[in-house]
C-alpha cells in the first residue's frame, strides 16, 4: 500500500492511502508530498461495530436482568390468606392474587389439599373451590363458619381484600348455602 504525507504535526503526520482514507501516522522525519511504502499508525482506525456492539450488548443485558426480576418477583409470595373451616388452608399469592401454593397447615387441611392444583389460579377461583371441596367432604354445612385470615406487609392489600373476599364468598355461596364467614374477628 502507498501513501502520502499530506500534512506534519509535533510527532505524527495525516497521509492519505491508496482508498481514500487519512490516517494518523508516527512521524520519522517524513516531507510534506513524500510518498511512502509503509508507515506506523498511530493508532488502528475504528471498527464502527464495535461501538455498535457495546451498548447494544449493555441494553440486551438490562432488558434480560429486568425480565428476570419480573419473574422473581411474580414467583415471590406477596401475601397469604388462612382459610379456616375446620380444615385449615393456606393459600400464598403474588401481587396479582395468582396463587403460587396451596398448604394444608393442619391434618384436616392436609387431606382437604390432597390431589388439588390451585397453583396458577386465580385467589378467588381456589377460595370457591377448597370451599366446595369442604362440602364435598362433609366439613362446610349450612350455618357454618368460614374464617379468613390475611397476612401481608402492605396493609392496602389487607384492607382491600377485607371486604372483597368475604363479599365474593357471600355471593358463591348464596344459591347454595349459608355461612358465617369472619375476618380477623370481623363477622360479614
Amino acid at each position: 500500500m502507498k501513501y502520502i504525507v499530506l500534512e506534519r504535526h509535533p510527532g505524527y503526520v495525516v497521509v492519505l492511502d491508496e482508498e481514500g482514507r487519512f490516517l494518523k501516522a508516527a512521524d520519522r522525519q517524513y516531507q510534506v508530498g513524500q510518498q511512502l511504502d509503509a508507515i506506523l499508525p498511530m493508532r488502528p482506525p475504528r471498527r464502527r461495530g464495535r461501538a455498535i456492539l457495546f451498548p447494544a450488548l449493555t441494553a440486551a443485558a438490562c432488558l434480560v436482568l429486568l425480565a428476570l426480576s419480573a419473574v422473581r418477583m411474580a414467583q415471590m409470595p406477596y401475601a397469604s390468606v388462612y382459610m379456616t373451616i375446620n380444615p385449615q388452608v393456606r393459600i400464598d399469592v403474588n401481587r396479582r392474587d395468582t396463587v403460587l401454593t396451596v398448604e394444608g397447615t393442619n391434618p384436616d387441611g392436609e387431606v382437604l389439599t390432597e390431589g388439588y392444583e390451585g397453583r396458577g389460579k386465580e385467589l378467588e377461583q381456589v377460595m370457591d373451590e377448597l370451599t366446595d371441596r369442604a362440602v364435598e367432604m362433609g366439613w362446610l354445612h349450612p350455618g357454618g363458619q368460614i374464617t379468613l385470615t390475611l397476612d401481608a406487609e402492605d396493609g392496602d392489600w389487607v384492607a382491600a381484600h377485607s371486604d372483597s373476599l368475604p363479599a365474593h364468598l357471600n355471593e358463591y355461596l348464596s344459591e347454595t348455602l349459608q355461612v358465617t364467614i369472619r375476618v380477623d374477628g370481623g363477622e360479614t
